[in-house]
Order: structure tokens, then sequence, then C-alpha cells
């Protein structure tokens, strides 16, 4: 698609707490970071875990891997993939910058009422909309996720809906990262 505008897209989970260095480096920059609550997060981990019983992944030291609380426990770590994107999202909402710099999108959202929510990003961007078949979306980085030891980790099902999701965590890791969604404070 044609447009005056030049759009560069980076999926790194590391920007949203650099917003300083990025209205320095192009002003005009945007960031849009997709949220969900910590409990499903950790949910879908422990479900691409099970689903792969013989695989190791890197994102759970050997010593960590045992149970679900230990899975758990390093996903949130300060190092882990979820715990420092949540660090990376609390620090860039106290940032004053993030009220015209940041889109925040919920999943359940982007499930439930996938073209609005990609109108209302348009909207954010400044750029026109174009429909978007959201029936037929598909997105697969199988050697990156080979390489974490997570298969189907990045996996995007073809058409964007809402599906009411499985738990595959006990109530006690449910209760200890339940309403950390910092976002909806704002």
């Amino acid at each position: 698609v044609e447009s005056e505008h030049k759009v560069l897209v980076n999926t790194n989970r590391n920007w949203s707490n650099n917003l300083n260095l990025i209205k320095l480096l192009n002003p005009t920059s945007k960031v849009i970071c997709t949220v969900r609550d910590i409990p499903s997060i950790l949910s879908s981990f422990e479900r691409l875990f099970l689903s792969n019983p013989l695989q190791k992944s890197l994102f759970y030291p050997v010593s960590m891997s045992k149970t679900v609380h230990e899975r758990c426990d390093s996903l949130m770590s300060k190092t882990g993939p979820v715990g420092c994107s949540f660090q990376n999202l609390t620090e860039c909402l106290a940032n004053p910058l993030a009220a015209q710099m940041c889109y925040l999108l919920e999943y359940e959202d982007l499930t439930k009422n996938p073209e609005q929510s990609i109108r209302d990003i348009y909207k954010f961007l400044g750029l026109d909309y174009y429909q978007h078949d959201f029936d037929n979306v598909e997105n697969r980085h199988d050697e990156f996720d080979a390489a974490l030891g997570c298969k189907d980790l990045h996996y995007v099902k073809r058409k964007v809906e809402w599906q009411d999701p499985v738990n595959y965590l006990p109530p006690d890791i449910i209760q200890k990262y339940s309403n950390m969604e910092v976002w909806r404070a704002k």
C-alpha cells in the first residue's frame, strides 16, 4: 500500500521503557503495547510447556522447571520474559511521555473486536485505515521458537477471535499474580 508515511515496526518488548531515547531519535515515534492479565500469560506458557514435554525450554533453568510454581516464578523473575516485560511496561507508564507516545491494546479487546482495535491503532498512529481480513491471518516463527525451545510460542491462528481460555494454573498461582494490571489504573 502506497503511503506518504514511513512506518517501521519493531517488536522488541524492551522499547517500552526507553521512551526518552525513542523521542530523541524520532520525535514522532509511537509505541504500541499489547497487554493481557498476568495469570492468562502464565497459563499460556504452562500450556506450551505441557504440550512439549520432551523439549528443553530456554525460559526455565533446569533447576526451576520441575513444578508449575517454579516455572511461573522463573517467568516472573526480573530476567524472565514476563517479569522483564512487566517491569518495562510499569516503567513506561510512569513516564510522562507515555500519554502521548503509547497505546495500550488489551488482548481480549483485540480478539473480541479486531476491526475496531486495529482502527483505533491506525487513528493513534495517524494513518488511514484499510480493510483487513481477520479471518485469514497467520504468522509463524518456527525457527525462532525452536531456538528458544518453545514450539508454537509465536504461532498465530488464522482467524482472529476470542476463545475462552483454558486454565493450566493452580489457584494459589492465579491469586499470587492477579490484579497486577497497572495499565488499567491509568
